[in-house]
């Protein structure tokens, strides 16, 4: 998935190591996109787990 427009596609790795959206025409190593997509997961994951609890009277 691209980082950057959220676009999926098969076509988006044209090589193993390499990453090129079809879309927005974001390029570069494909480990370096799935960190930051892994990043972005965590970060919306992370407001979820910090939310206050409410307790009920």
């Amino acid at each position: 998935m691209c980082p950057r427009c959220g676009h999926t596609a098969r076509g988006n790795r044209p090589a193993r190591d390499t990453f090129c959206c079809r879309r927005c025409g974001l390029a570069g190593p494909a480990d370096h996109v799935a960190g930051v997509n892994v990043r972005n997961r965590a970060r919306s994951a992370w407001v979820l787990v910090m939310r206050p609890v409410t307790v009920l009277p």
